[in-house]
């Protein structure tokens, strides 16, 4: 399984895998087992996490490198033309927002955003959106927005520490991960008036043609989402204890 080196998602603490994904990847493996228990006998089922960058996370799986990625993976047309991906598309997305910082110019709606400068991977779902955006700053004869490649082993959570000390000016980032942020990084606005796109679904990247294990993994989502939020809860990234309600259960 591939995962993004993340504060967030998944990091390593002195040798314990931590992070909303980790997290979830531990509950998937239990759920496999527990379901297999026969099956398996004295020979569990172990799920490996490799952590990798983003760039190469769709075309690892396409090549069979990987069975599974995830880890706050949005569902594009341009990453379906590689992998498929499993989800429940009846629950609520996400949204792709502005943040700003000490440095950021004022904002006051996304047609102000024209002519300024936002930096951003290469590989990463703010960026097509952003793209679209520009499309349509030029027809109506606006400047486009400025994009400055990232390198793609930041994350968001690097990039909003970069905000806010005034290194960059303006980031995308999904709501709900730049308000955890937000409550550490005090100089960083998360910008719900600034939704760049609304209702993003997510899911685990898989290789095409893989329909047993889409209907394993949805499963298995089906049936967290119907527990309580008390049952569901995630490590915060930003604290050392248990969180049952700061992180959603659809966004890995």
């Amino acid at each position: 399984m591939l995962v993004p080196y993340s504060r967030t998602l998944y990091f390593n603490d002195k040798g314990t895998q931590r992070g909303v994904t980790a997290d979830l990847m531990h509950e998937f493996e239990r759920h496999l087992n527990r379901k297999y228990a026969k099956q398996t006998g004295k020979r569990p089922i172990t799920l490996i996490m490799v952590p990798t960058t983003r760039d190469e996370m769709f075309d690892d799986v396409a090549a069979g490198l990987a069975d599974i990625a995830a880890g706050n993976l949005s569902i594009t047309e341009s990453r379906l033309k590689k992998v498929d991906f499993a989800y429940l598309p009846d629950l609520p997305g996400m949204n792709e927002v502005i943040a700003t910082g000490p440095k950021s110019p004022v904002l006051t709606s996304i047609d102000d955003l024209a002519g300024k400068t936002i930096h951003m991977r290469k590989v990463e779902s703010y960026r097509e959106t952003v793209e679209q955006l520009n499309q349509r700053f030029v027809k109506e004869g606006k400047p486009p927005i400025r994009i400055v490649d990232l390198p793609d082993a930041l994350e968001d959570e690097d990039k909003l520490e970069m905000l806010s000390v005034g290194l960059l000016e303006l980031v995308a980032v999904d709501d709900w991960k730049g308000k955890i942020w937000a409550q550490v990084l005090k100089d960083v606005k998360v910008r719900d008036d600034l939704v760049l796109k609304k209702d993003v679904k997510t899911g685990w990247a898989i290789r095409k043609d893989s329909p047993r294990l889409k209907a394993e993994i949805e499963e298995f989502m089906a049936r967290r989402a119907r527990r309580p939020r008390s049952r569901r809860a995630t490590r915060s990234p930003c604290r050392g204890r248990r969180s049952s309600g700061t992180t959603p259960r659809t966004r890995n």
